[in-house]
């Protein structure tokens, strides 16, 4: 399963994107890892930080998880997003 998940979801579209719709999807994943590598990082630390304060049942786990998304979710806002995505993401739906 995990071989025709890596040759279909990977290499066959990642040719079809690349032949077909003209984009270089190695580019993309390279522009959006330096980004997220970031994020994930300092989210990561913050958790680490919390682990020192918070810990010992499954309430602690949820609260560390929920900061996790919070943490990981403004970074990527800030740090994260593009002018183009940044200006879909904050547009008003009228």
């Amino acid at each position: 399963t995990a071989i025709s998940k890596v040759i279909g979801s990977i290499l066959l579209m990642n040719y079809y994107y690349q032949k077909k719709l003209g984009i270089n999807i190695f580019k993309v994943y390279a522009q959006i890892f330096h980004r997220i590598t970031f994020c994930m990082l300092v989210a990561a630390l913050v958790c680490l930080g919390l682990n020192k304060i918070i810990w010992g049942s499954w309430i602690s786990l949820a609260l560390k998880v929920v900061g996790f998304c919070i943490v990981y979710g403004l970074l990527m806002i800030l740090f994260g997003l593009n002018k183009e995505e940044k200006k879909a993401f904050f547009r008003r739906k009228s």
